[in-house]
This record gives structure tokens, C-alpha cells and sequence, in this order.
């Protein structure tokens, strides 16, 4: 077996308060409203078509704008300045920093004020020197990458009406982390929009187009226009050019990635572009789930999250990705789906296919007769790659947006169970218990873990992990005996045996075999609990250096909203 298939374990939580954690002693004294504390401001569970942020797209000339109609944060990119504004309208506060030269400014108040003028009224009066608001009074000037602490307090409380995304509460340790979310969806944008995405913010214009995405969505949806635009080699710009009847708001506006694609191969089929070679990516099963995934902002959840979930598996049987990062994105589209979605997604589900197929069959079905056989193949349950039945494994995530919180994990353990033909219960059931045992180590891993149905303390703000093996006696001599008696021992890792032993024992399975069987699973446990319990275990350094790369990558960013951080950031101040 690779010892690297547990290369990228990550906690992927999409929640509907970003940074909901930054909370208590960073915001003492600031005199800043209070987030809503860890555990509340859950979402009370929408139909597949609302979104989950109240947030529009629009454009002035050369600046793209995200803006959340209900609590009036605001971003502004200004692709030619090369400048980056948050704005808060309420408490008028906001910050401009400057992508080329990295000289920022917080200013405290003075800025857009939502009372007394409208944003387009604002943003017309600032619109050709939005650099210049740094040398208002009442700000804190500093220069990337070193930043305040009570800057990024500020972005952070704005960012949460922007970003769906939940980041780990260590994110009140590193508050960083959201400054560079945010100059990094910018540089992603500014660059795709360099591309044959150019012209994109022309013909956005004035409309205010309703997101189901977050600002990250954004991105992500660009760059499969992107892919899709370089496969028929030609731009935005040129669409314009050529045919009038271009309109981008249904694109990024649509509720999933599969309505994304049939908006965007109806407009195309209007034109005498070549679609055929697009067939190359659309008509091949991995990458045409990874574009659906992608056209849908890599979402989490619902329809979007189920194709993205179905795009790992695929890469899975391919060997482009690891069983860990496949489980990790697995549980997390389970456990949002029944969070967030409170419909019938198989039956939206087929009724988008249909639309796709009408689509399709109206233009010239032999140009993208790949697409046309798999869109055929999921309508009747028969999508299937390498002996697996990805039609089955997607109407059972879109099934479990209705299931009661308590068979979730049991979906989990059905669909891996479903993927033996690539990967052999023996080999993903203990991957699973690895994968739940280090998200044990965040509480943001622990609430992916509650909301699958697990009974755990989900307001300690302490690693559960941590207080498991405090709490074990003698764990150093005891270590040396079977990995699965020793977790059956511990407190808090024994409840999640139990739970996981009942599951899989009636599908004939027991976890104790599958475990001991796994002598890199037990491994990775035992250096996991040497590095989180600071415990000498005697474990190898190659092993331990996987298991503390696991621990690592709990608080991957990119895997989180498959967005490249490329920029850092340091923290001055107290």
C-alpha cells in the first residue's frame, strides 16, 4: 500500500459564519460589534435554490464588486489600480490596500455609509481613485505582509458575510488567515481576468446578479469559464464582439455547477462557435465532474457537492488523488448537505439532466457525443467508472440532505463500502477512522464529526483529541498492544469505536479486523497521538512526519475553497 495515501487530510467545513470563532479576547476593547459565539448562528436548513449568503455581483468599469445586500460588507477589486477595498456600511469602517506597492490603510470610519447614500452613488464618486482613501484621517496605515492585529479583526468581521467558508476557530490564533483569503481570491481573479475571461467585467455592467456562490465561489467559477474558453480558444471579449445575446448572469448566478454548464452550452449553441473540442474534457468522466464541481464554486453541498465528491472517487480510480483527501471531502459534503439543504435534490437533480439533454439535443449532439452518453447514463443510474456506480454514490449524498442526523455516518460508511471494486473495505474503513480521529485534533473537524451524528462536546474550544489522551493512564506501555484495543480504551475515541463498530458490523464488517489488518493506519494513529499528546511513542520518523503532515494539513486553506494562498501574512501587535 502508498504510504502517502493519507497524504492530505483535511477539515473542509462549509458554515455560514466565516471566522465565526474570532471572537472573546481578540475583540476586547475594540469596540467592534461581537461575532456570534462557536456552536450558534447555525442555518436553519433552505431549499436547494436560496443561497446561503445574501450576496450580488456587479461591476463599475474596471472594478468587480461582491456585496452583502443583507449586512452591507462589501469587496471591491480594482483590476486596473491593482487595489483591494473591504468596506463595512454600517460602522462606515473598511480598508484599502495596495496590491502593488502593499502600502494599506484601516480606516475606522468616514467611508461608505449605507444611510446616507446608495453603494453605486459611492463608488461613482470614488471610482477613479479608490488608492486615494488611504490618506483619509482616523487610519492605521501598515505595509504587507506585516499587519496590525486590529486590521485583521476588521477584514475578519467583514469577511464573514462574504466567505461561507468556515475556517478552523484556531483562525482566533492566526487571524492572518483572512487577509490572505482575501488578497488571494483577488490575485486569482485579476489574473483570470487577464486571460480569455477578459471583457468579463463589460459585460456584467451595472446588473446586480444574485450569487449562490461566495466570494471564493466567485473565483472558482472563473476558472472554469476559463477552461471551457481556452478549449474553444476564444474570449468574453470576442463573444461580445460577435453575438449580442451573451449573458453571464445566468452563469454565475446559477443555483449548482450542472444548471452552470447548461447555461453556458445554451448560450454557446446559439453561436457558430466550434464546440467540439470541449468534448475532450466534457465527454471524460473525471474531468467533466471536477468542471461541474468547479462551475458550481466548489461548494460543499448539495448538487455541486455531490459532483465534486464524484470527481475525487474518480481521480481515486485514476490515481490523481488519495483515499484521504476522497473521505475528507466526503463527510464534509454529507455532513453540509443535511445541514444546509432541506429538499429533494434527486429529483432537481433529474430534471436538470433532462434540461441539460434538451440542450444538447437541440444544438448538434454529435459535438459533444461524450457529454450526451454520460448525460444519458446518469439519467438512467448507469454512470459507472471502473466498476463503480458513481449515478448510485450521487443520488445517495443528494439523498442524505433528508436522512435524519443519525444515519449520516452510516451513508459514509455505505459509500466507501460501495468503492471496493477500487479500494477494499480493509483499506477505507480504518482510512476513515484516521481521517475522524485527527479532525478530533479542531473543533471545526469536531463539528463536521456532530454533525454526522456523533455525540461530542462541540463547544469545548480544547483539542477533543488532546483531552482523549490526557485522560488515558499508562498510554507509552500500553501503546505496544493492538492499536484498536488501545483506542477502545481512550475516552471520547471509544464512543466513536463503538459507534463505527455497530455501522460496519452490519454490513458484515468488523472494525477490529479491518484495523488490525491495516498496519499503516495503526501507525499513522499511534504518531498522530505522539504529536498531539506530546507523548514519546517510539514511532519511526517516516511515519511520524506523515502523521504530522496529516495534523498540518487539518487547516489546509486551499483544499478548504480551492483557492491557491499565495500570499502571507504576519501578525504585529496585541
Amino acid at each position: 500500500m502508498n504510504s502517502k495515501f493519507f497524504s492530505v487530510i483535511v477539515s473542509c467545513l462549509l458554515l455560514s459564519n466565516f471566522f465565526i470563532e474570532l471572537q472573546g479576547k481578540t475583540l476586547q476593547g475594540m469596540g467592534l460589534q461581537e461575532l456570534r459565539p462557536y456552536g450558534g448562528g447555525l442555518r436553519s436548513k433552505r431549499s436547494a435554490c436560496e443561497p446561503l449568503l445574501d450576496l450580488t455581483l456587479s461591476a463599475v468599469d474596471n472594478t468587480l464588486i461582491v456585496r452583502n445586500t443583507t449586512s452591507s460588507k462589501v469587496l471591491l477589486i480594482d483590476t486596473e489600480q491593482k487595489v483591494v477595498l473591504l468596506l463595512d456600511g454600517n460602522s462606515t469602517s473598511g480598508v484599502v490596500i495596495n496590491q502593488e506597492t502593499n502600502e494599506s490603510t484601516l480606516i475606522t470610519d468616514g467611508l461608505w455609509n449605507e444611510n446616507e447614500e446608495s453603494l453605486t452613488e459611492y463608488l461613482n464618486s470614488i471610482k477613479n481613485n479608490i488608492s486615494s482613501l488611504s490618506d483619509q484621517p482616523k487610519g492605521v496605515d501598515f505595509t504587507l505582509p506585516q499587519v496590525p492585529l486590529e486590521v485583521l479583526q476588521v477584514t475578519s468581521l467583514i469577511l464573514e458575510d462574504l466567505v461561507v467558508s468556515s475556517v478552523d476557530p484556531k483562525i482566533e490564533q492566526y487571524p492572518e488567515v483572512s487577509l490572505e483569503l482575501v488578497l488571494s481570491i483577488a490575485l486569482s481573479i485579476e489574473d483570470i481576468l487577464e486571460g480569455r475571461v477578459d471583457g468579463l467585467l463589460e459585460q456584467i455592467g451595472n446588473q446586480q446578479i444574485e450569487l449562490a456562490v461566495d466570494i471564493s465561489g466567485v473565483a472558482n467559477i472563473l476558472k472554469a469559464l476559463e477552461v471551457i474558453l481556452n478549449a474553444i480558444q476564444i474570449s468574453i471579449r470576442e463573444l461580445i464582439k460577435k453575438y449580442d445575446n451573451l449573458d453571464i448572469g445566468p452563469i454565475l448566478g446559477a443555483r449548482d455547477g450542472l444548471s452552470a454548464l447548461s447555461q453556458v452550452l445554451r448560450q454557446l449553441g446559439e453561436t457558430d462557435v466550434d464546440l467540439s473540442p470541449l468534448d475532450e474534457i466534457l465527454g471524460d468522466p473525471e474531468q467533466l465532474t471536477k468542471l461541474i464541481a468547479k462551475l458550481g464554486g466548489e461548494q460543499s453541498y448539495g448538487i455541486t457537492g455531490a459532483f465534486r465528491v464524484a470527481g475525487e472517487i474518480i481521480a481515486l480510480a485514476n490515481g490523481s488523488t488519495t483515499l484521504d483527501r476522497v473521505i475528507t471531502i466526503l463527510i464534509t459534503v454529507v455532513a453540509q448537505t443535511n445541514l444546509n439543504v432541506n429538499d429533494d435534490l434527486n429529483g432537481i437533480l433529474q430534471n436538470s439532466l433532462i434540461n441539460l439533454l434538451e440542450i444538447l439535443e437541440k444544438n448538434n449532439p454529435q459535438t459533444l457525443e461524450g457529454l450526451v452518453k454520460i448525460v444519458k447514463e446518469l439519467l438512467t443510474k448507469e454512470f459507472i467508472v471502473d466498476e463503480v456506480n458513481i449515478s448510485d454514490i450521487i443520488s445517495i449524498i443528494l439523498a442524505s440532505a433528508v436522512q435524519p442526523k443519525e444515519e449520516l455516518l452510516s451513508v459514509v460508511v455505505n459509500i466507501l463500502k460501495s468503492l471496493d471494486p477500487i479500494v477494499e473495505p480493509s483499506e477505507s474503513i480504518p482510512a476513515l477512522l484516521v481521517v475522524i480521529i485527527v479532525q478530533l485534533d479542531s473543533a471545526a473537524g469536531v463539528r463536521t464529526l456532530v454533525l454526522l451524528g456523533l455525540e461530542l462536546d462541540s463547544d469545548c474550544a480544547c483539542s477533543l483529541l488532546e483531552i482523549s489522551l490526557a485522560s488515558a493512564a499508562n498510554l507509552t506501555e500500553t501503546i505496544s498492544i493492538e492499536i484498536y484495543d488501545v483506542c477502545s480504551r481512550l475516552p471520547i475515541i471509544s464512543n466513536i469505536i463503538v459507534t463505527l463498530e455497530v455501522i460496519i458490523s452490519a454490513e458484515n464488517l468488523s472494525l477490529e479486523d479491518l484495523l488490525k489488518a491495516s498496519e499503516l493506519a495503526k501507525k499513522l494513529i499511534v504518531g498522530v497521538f505522539q504529536l498531539v499528546g506530546d507523548i514519546e511513542l517510539a514511532i519511526e520518523q517516516e511515519i511520524l512526519e506523515e502523521s504530522k503532515e496529516l495534523i498540518s494539513n487539518c487547516n489546509d486553506l486551499y483544499t478548504l475553497v480551492e483557492i491557491d494562498i499565495t500570499v502571507s501574512i504576519s501578525v504585529i501587535g496585541n
